[in-house]
C-alpha cells in the first residue's frame, strides 16, 4: 500500500511511515486536523504531519499555535519537535 491508502485507511501508526511524504499528503494531514478527524486521535495525525516534515507541516504547526482549531481544548501543544518520531 502506498502512504495515499494508507491514509485513507486510517494508518496514521507507526508515524515514521510518513517521513518525506509528499505535499499531497502532508495536505491531506493538515486537512485532518483543521476538520477535526474523528476516527483517530489527534495526537496521531500531529504525530504522522510532524514526521512528514517540510514547509507545509511547519506552515500548519505555526498557525496552529497561534489559531488552534475550534474543536481543540485550550492549551495543546503545537510546537512541532512535541510530535512525530522524537515525541
Amino acid at each position: 500500500m502506498d502512504l495515499a491508502e494508507l491514509l485513507d485507511a486510517g494508518v496514521l501508526e507507526p508515524p515514521t511511515r510518513y517521513r518525506d511524504a509528499g505535499d499531497e499528503i502532508r495536505r491531506r494531514l493538515v486537512a485532518a486536523v483543521d476538520l477535526g478527524a474523528p476516527d483517530r486521535p489527534l495526537r496521531s495525525y500531529l504525530d504522522a504531519l510532524a514526521c512528514a516534515g517540510g514547509p507545509i507541516a511547519e506552515a500548519a504547526f505555526a498557525r496552529w499555535r497561534e489559531y488552534p482549531p475550534p474543536h481543540v481544548g485550550d492549551g495543546y501543544d503545537f510546537a512541532i519537535e512535541r510530535h512525530g518520531a522524537s515525541a
